[in-house]
């Protein structure tokens, strides 16, 4: 069986395959949540902090992933300075 890159990096970080087979399922619930209701209406917008003139994702990964593959051209988000 073709393990995903995911899959990979997860267990050499040392997570259980059912652990795996868990956060997969909670991402794929998030997507549907995000694909029908929408991003503005899913948690606290993704916070970014200025470092050195670009800004840093902080959290909102799976968010951000999910907005781009579902084809959102702008998100909203909170910008710190550091």
């Amino acid at each position: 069986m073709t393990r995903s890159f995911y899959w990979r990096r997860q267990r050499l970080q040392g997570r259980s395959e059912d652990w795996i087979e868990e956060d997969s399922q909670r991402f794929f619930k998030l997507f549907e949540k995000v694909r029908r209701e929408g991003f503005r209406r899913i948690g606290a917008p993704i916070l970014m902090v200025e470092m050195n003139g670009k800004l840093v994702r902080q959290n909102g990964a799976h968010r951000a992933a999910i907005a781009w593959v579902l084809g959102t051209k702008e998100l909203e988000c909170l910008i710190l300075e550091a």
